[in-house]
């Protein structure tokens, strides 16, 4: 359960920065267009 949560945290946030500011929002598993 708390790895779950961890990654469900961590999905929301980065989509919320993603949609935020998409700039800054450098992900390192998904390569940039």
């Amino acid at each position: 359960m708390i790895t779950f949560c961890s990654l469900s945290l961590c999905a929301a946030s980065a989509l919320l920065i993603a949609s935020i500011s998409p700039s800054t929002y450098l992900p390192r598993e998904i390569p940039l267009y």
